[in-house]
């Protein structure tokens, strides 16, 4: 997208490049902050930039979907296109996300650990070896191309039921998980045998045994038909699923990091065509701005260094942890960094009229800023110092 300013006197340029600074958790905890901690979130550039912007609304919320809306899109195939980052293959079978977490149950509610489960390669494979002995009863089977990020499939296509509707993962950070859990899906296409687990132990056959309603397989049982081929159209498959998984997790010496798996971004392999309106590059956001990149078919880079051709995406992301954490001084510190990594060096250009410069806080605002004028050295607001004003 194009930028276009009205000429006047003294500004002869009419079309800059564009910076798209994509900061979520930026302004949200900053009120109850104020209130707790009289805290006061501080950084010059951004207040700068703040102070001489426009604010506008944008029907998106969270950082996935708000860089979806530039774009023109409501939704992603996000497991297609994470798969296709983390293996370097292109995704020919329909899969979903099957992420490894943590949930942790409080007085109201069951929330989970932000952050993904610190996982080696082997502890990982441990993992995914002991749940695919069940989960192949159904005609699943786990995958995990890297420790952290596990992806559930079929064994033979079509898949044995139809796919849920799901939350992201990153929905969660503050939510409640039981409002979040997958929704519809689970028609059985087809009946799948059950298969024989290769695991031996006496504690999986109860643990199958009691789940499934049926007795626990017996030595040298070769498998029966699964008994949730008759209810599965009801909706209930995901979520039955979903609690069997963890309660085999339970029954293992790693409940301690991880004793659930998140179901999301379910694909069908509908991937859109390239967007018209594609940024020329993406810098930051690890894999999710790697994914954004391929599908846009643009460069990716990993460090902030500021291109001033064409239209430029920087994913700020580093604000999540600490803001999920309820930790304030860890998130100024954070802001600290990125004002010395980037948000000076934009601020600067912008200031040279070298770019135009919009601000999302993926809570549904956008702020657009455009360069200042030659023909006016006074701001057109006062400059607060903090982002106090801004939120």
């Amino acid at each position: 997208m194009e930028i276009t300013t009205s000429q006047s006197k003294g500004d002869l340029k009419t079309s800059y490049p564009e910076l798209h600074l994509f900061i979520p958790e930026l302004l949200q905890a900053l009120p109850l902050w104020q209130r707790d901690f009289d805290f006061t979130a501080q950084s010059a550039s951004l207040a700068t930039l703040f102070a001489h912007a426009k604010r506008h609304t944008v029907s998106a919320q969270g950082l996935a979907r708000t860089l979806l809306h530039p774009l023109g899109l409501s939704r992603a195939p996000w497991a297609a296109w994470r798969y296709q980052v983390d293996t370097g293959q292109v995704v020919t079978q329909p899969l979903m996300c099957a992420d490894p977490i943590h949930l942790q149950s409080g007085t109201e509610r069951l929330s989970l650990t932000p952050q993904a489960p610190s996982l080696s390669e082997a502890e990982a494979t441990q993992y995914i070896d002991w749940l695919n002995d069940f989960l192949q009863q159904d005609g699943w089977f786990l995958s995990a191309p890297t420790p952290q990020h596990w992806y559930l499939q079929a064994l033979q296509q079509p898949p044995p039921y139809t796919w849920p509707q799901t939350s992201l993962l990153s929905d969660l950070a503050r939510a409640d998980v039981m409002a979040h859990l997958p929704r519809g899906g689970g028609y059985c296409r087809t009946q799948i045998p059950s298969i024989s687990p290769l695991i031996k132990g006496s504690a999986f056959k109860h643990i199958r045994g009691f789940i499934r309603g049926s007795p626990p397989l017996q030595k040298g049982e070769q498998g029966v038909f699964s008994t949730y081929a008759t209810a599965s159209n009801t909706g209930l498959y995901w979520l039955r699923l979903f609690n069997e998984l963890q309660m085999l997790l339970h029954s293992t010496d790693g409940a301690a990091r991880v004793n659930s798996v998140w179901f999301w971004g379910e694909s069908e392999l509908n991937t859109p065509p390239r967007p018209a309106t594609a940024p020329d590059c993406i810098a930051g956001g690890a894999v999710l701005g790697q994914m954004f990149a391929q599908y846009c078919e643009i460069p990716w880079q990993a460090d902030y260094s500021l291109s001033l051709k064409g239209q430029q995406w920087l994913l700020l992301d580093q604000l999540c942890v600490p803001a999920w954490q309820d930790q304030p001084e860890a998130w100024q510190a954070t802001l600290d960094e990125l004002e010395q990594q980037v948000l000076q060096a934009v601020q600067l250009v912008w200031q040279q009229r070298e770019a135009s410069v919009f601000l999302y806080d993926c809570a549904g605002h956008v702020w657009h800023c455009q360069p200042p004028p030659r023909w006016r050295w006074w701001p057109r607001r006062p400059v607060h110092w903090s982002l106090k004003a801004w939120q």
